[in-house]
């Protein structure tokens, strides 16, 4: 399944391009039950359920930020299986860009996905785009709040020099 969109906000670029990248905000890629627990090698292990019927399927994965294929991205890619339950693959380029405290992510990529997790996701695929969508827009406004506490304490600091 191809996945694309983008999203602006107002923060910088590179504040929001180091953000994207910490635990506490990759927690939200995740379905709300996930756990996402760091590993040594950078990347972090998760398992994801998803009930379907009677069935709770759950798939244990690795998520890996790195840098992107261009200077001003990221490269996110989640790998999950479980012998019964498949497979799901997601491979997600986030390109970066804006100038004047405004900032755009700009995302291109694909969830593949076999076996269970296949059917499950295959079922849901406007909602997968939704969510990727309705994540980043979170994101988004979590960085304007904590952009708007960065000029603040900024100008406050600019005030106690004067």
């Amino acid at each position: 399944m191809k996945i694309s969109g983008s999203v602006d906000f107002t923060a910088s670029v590179q504040r929001a391009k180091s953000a994207i990248q910490r635990q506490e905000q990759l927690a939200h890629f995740l379905p709300k039950d996930a756990k996402l627990v760091a590993r040594d090698d950078g990347g972090f292990d998760f398992t994801v359920q998803k009930d379907i019927g009677p069935v709770a399927l759950r798939l244990p994965g690795v998520l890996r930020v790195t840098p992107g294929p261009d200077t001003d991205g990221v490269l996110f890619t989640a790998k999950a299986s479980h012998i019964l339950g498949g497979s799901a693959d997601l491979v997600l380029s986030m390109a970066f860009s804006g100038d004047a405290g405004r900032c755009s992510i700009h995302y291109d990529g694909t969830l593949d996905a076999t076996g269970l997790a296949g059917r499950a996701l295959g079922m849901a695929a406007d909602k997968v785009q939704a969510r990727l969508l309705a994540t980043l827009q979170g994101f988004g406004r979590r960085m304007e709040k904590s952009q708007k506490v960065h000029d603040a304490k900024a100008t406050e600091r600019q005030g106690v020099r004067s």
